[in-house]
Formats: C-alpha cells, structure tokens, sequence
C-alpha cells in the first residue's frame, strides 16, 4: 500500500477527497499530508441536495487539524454563495 493510500484510510477520507502528497520528518516527529479533490469536482448541498461546484478554497494551513465528516458547499437562501466551513 502506498503512503497516500495508508494515509486516505487513517484519516478516513472518501471519494472525491484524495491524499495527494505525504511528507514525513522523523527528527522533527511531523508528517505533513495534501488533501485535495479532483479538479472540477462537484459537490453536494448538504441542505438541499443541489449539485455546486467549487469556487473558492481555504488557505494550505499547518499545525493539528481535525478533518470534519462532510466539508462542503453551501447553497441554502440565507447562506447562498458562501464558502463550505473550514476545516481547521
């Protein structure tokens, strides 16, 4: 099994969410891991079920972060247009 792979599972990450990089640094005890989605992907409303493509990502962030289940768009009237919710 490859690291991304190894990682994809540890993290319990699901399609379209890929681990695209690992980078691991035994002296200094960090592994930093990529996630990303295909180019294009598009996701659905959690509220309303209506298909969005993605228009704006978060900044690459280092430290702890915990990965939430679902991250993505968000299209309801009153939140029409905003961006998924961060997942740091």
């Amino acid at each position: 099994m490859r690291d991304t792979e190894l990682y994809r599972h540890l993290l319990g990450l699901e399609s379209p969410w890929e681990v695209s990089r690992v980078e691991l640094f035994a002296e200094g005890g960090r592994i930093d891991v990529w996630v990303e989605h295909p180019k294009r992907t598009r996701f659905l409303c959690p509220e309303c079920d209506t298909e969005l493509s993605v228009y704006d990502h978060a900044e690459e962030r280092s430290g702890v972060t915990s990965i939430p289940a679902s991250s993505s768009p968000i299209c309801t009237p009153s939140r029409r247009g905003s961006t998924a919710p961060s997942t740091a």
